[in-house]
């Protein structure tokens, strides 16, 4: 079986962003038995696969993004409340 080694630079990179995120490693993985060095290995491999779509969820648009709708929504729910309190004031006057 051919083992899919990460790139040097790919994880100095990762290593870098999570530093610079100021993520500390030890209140997110929880302690554990020492295990095989296969099975470290895996459990290595599993979190920089989630640290790096956490990290490019973080960095993305989309955040920002569903943020502004949630905002728009809020402000017109906020509104809709006003009317239902206010029925009066919510109404044009002529």
């Amino acid at each position: 079986m051919k083992s899919n080694n990460l790139p040097f630079s790919v994880t100095l990179k990762d290593l870098a962003v999570l530093r610079a995120s100021d993520v500390d490693l030890s209140t997110v993985l929880e302690a554990q038995e020492p295990s095989s060095n296969t099975e470290s290995l895996e459990r290595s491999r599993e979190f920089i696969k989630e640290a790096r779509a956490t990290l490019k969820i973080a960095n993305s648009e989309s955040v920002e993004k569903q943020g502004a709708r949630i905002e728009e929504v809020r402000t017109l729910g906020d509104g809709l409340l006003v009317a239902l309190e206010n029925p009066d004031e919510a109404t044009p006057h002529s």
